[in-house]
């Protein structure tokens, strides 16, 4: 190579997780104390400067530091210095400024500096960047309604079945939410059946509350009932590998829903649910 590079200790460079960030840096004969800003800006959001992308880099990597995660506003937002607008030559009342604040400081968590592929990347820092739209009031209630029922589920079942592996949901209830929403989003989209690949956490929580399985035929699963008619001859397995299918109406079409029985062999389960 033609060209000498010093690393200072400090030195940050915004091309982490890029595998053409250091070879753009070398073409570009840039030093180290000169940090390459590797923007992931498309159309949707295009930066009037280098300070600018500066700014939206760094609140890609630190805007979760000052999230905002009491909803009663009780708490101090902590204060990032990494954050400071006026340091990259940005007014602090900027359009930008705001919008980035709405999407990494708000309530909801992105992580995507880890996706090696570039396009993937990008997409998902366009659509943190681009304000969504509020949710009505009613979908907001429903919304509250399935989250206090996951809530309520994993409480009442590890009250009355303390000593039964429950696999339980408790901390991520919002996975009932997020696949609540697809399967609307896909009704709406004229989507008729669902093939859903089990896992173990929060199999009981999806299967009452999405799928819809009676609980008392998945109670009895639990305790050690046999899934299968007695006399047969053959065993049945642990309820946590057992399935479910059935059918469901959201906004008013009937959605076919099944969800796989599968081993303890963890990565069968897309092969399984492909298969299907």
């Amino acid at each position: 190579m033609n060209q000498q590079f010093r690393m200072s200790p400090d030195a940050e460079f915004f091309g982490v997780g890029d595998a053409g960030a250091l070879e753009a840096l070398i073409e570009g004969g840039e030093t180290a104390s000169e940090p390459r800003v590797h923007s992931e800006t498309t159309t949707r959001s295009s930066p009037g400067g280098h300070g600018e992308v500066a700014l939206i880099e760094a609140y890609r990597r630190h805007g979760f530091l000052a999230a905002n995660l009491d909803p009663l506003g009780l708490a101090a937002i902590q204060r990032v210095p990494e954050l400071d607008a006026r340091d990259y030559g940005v007014a602090s009342d900027n359009a930008l400024v705001a919008r980035l604040r709405t999407a990494y400081c708000g309530a909801i968590g992105w992580e995507f500096g880890h996706i090696h592929d570039t396009d993937r990347r990008r997409w998902l820092s366009a659509e943190a960047e681009t304000n969504q739209p509020e949710l009505s009031a009613v979908e907001r209630a429903q919304l509250l309604a399935l989250l206090t029922r996951t809530a309520v589920f994993e409480t009442a079942l590890a009250l009355r079945l303390p000593g039964a592996k429950l696999f339980g949901l408790g901390g991520a209830e919002t996975f009932n939410i997020a696949i609540e929403m697809l399967l609307t989003e896909g009704v709406r989209l004229g989507v008729e059946e669902v093939v859903i690949g089990g896992m173990h956490r929060g199999r009981f929580n999806l299967l009452a509350n999405i799928c819809g399985k009676p609980l008392g035929a998945m109670v009895a699963e639990i305790i050690g009932k046999p899934a299968v008619p007695e006399g047969m001859g053959v065993s049945s397995d642990v309820s946590y590998h057992l399935g479910y299918s059935g059918e469901r109406e959201i906004a008013g079409q009937r959605l076919k829903i099944s969800v796989s029985a599968h081993p303890s062999h963890l990565q069968l389960i897309p092969i399984i649910s492909q298969g299907r």
